[in-house]
C-alpha cells in the first residue's frame, strides 16, 4: 500500500508485510498463575529449563511502515498475539519486546512490557517470578508493580482483579446479573 504523491511513491515509501513461521527456541512460552502469585517460563514439572513454543506453532508477521519502522508479531495457532517486537532505529538500534500471556481458558492473563521482559531475561527464567514478595500477598514485587499488567477471572469468566503498571491492583465486584457494581483501586483500599 502506497500513500499519495509522486515523490512519496518514487521514494519506495510503502507499507510492507511479510509472513512466515517462528523457528524453534525463538519464542518463550510464558505462563501466569495469579492464584499462586507467579509468572514463569519453565514447564510446570519444574524441569529447570526454559520452555519455548515448538517450531511452526507460531506464525510470524513482519510489518514495515512508510518510515521503515519495523514490528514483528508472533501469533499462536489460535490466532492470539503472543509477542510483539518493535525494532527501534538509530541511535538506539534495539528491540523492544512485549509478551502476552494467556490462561488455560485462553483469556489474557498478563502483559509483559519491554522493561519487565528485559528484566525477566536478565534473571533466571527457570525460577518463578513472584508478583508479591511475601506469603500474605501484601508486599508487591516492585519490578512488577511498576511494569507489569495482570488480569484474574472468577469461575464465571468475569474479570475480578487487574493490575495496571504503576497504578496497582483494581478489584471488581459484580451482582448476580453480571453487572459491575463496585471497583476498588489501591487508593480506595485500607
Amino acid at each position: 500500500m502506497i500513500g499519495a504523491g509522486v515523490a512519496w511513491r518514487l521514494g519506495d515509501n510503502a507499507v510492507k508485510t511479510s509472513y512466515g513461521v517462528a523457528v524453534a527456541n525463538s519464542v518463550i512460552r510464558f505462563k501466569a498463575d495469579l492464584v499462586a502469585n507467579k509468572l514463569y517460563a519453565h514447564p510446570a514439572s519444574g524441569s529447570g529449563s526454559v520452555e519455548y513454543y515448538r517450531a511452526n506453532d507460531i506464525a510470524r508477521r513482519v510489518l514495515t511502515d512508510e518510515q521503515y519502522n519495523v514490528s514483528v508479531e508472533y501469533t499462536d495457532l489460535q490466532g492470539r498475539l503472543i509477542r510483539r517486537d518493535v525494532l527501534t532505529g538509530a541511535p538506539l538500534n534495539q528491540t523492544l519486546t512485549t509478551a502476552y500471556v494467556y490462561d488455560s481458558y485462553e483469556r489474557l492473563a498478563a502483559v509483559i512490557p519491554p522493561k519487565l521482559y528485559d528484566y525477566l531475561l536478565s534473571n533466571n527464567l527457570t525460577t518463578d517470578f513472584l508478583l508479591f514478595t511475601d506469603a500474605g500477598f501484601t508486599l508487591p514485587n516492585p519490578v512488577f508493580k511498576e511494569n507489569g499488567y495482570a488480569y484474574q477471572y472468577d469461575a464465571r469468566g468475569r474479570l475480578i482483579r487487574k493490575h495496571v503498571a504503576s497504578a496497582g491492583w483494581t478489584y471488581l465486584v459484580y451482582d448476580k446479573q453480571d453487572r459491575l457494581v463496585m471497583s476498588q483501586d489501591e487508593q480506595d483500599r485500607p
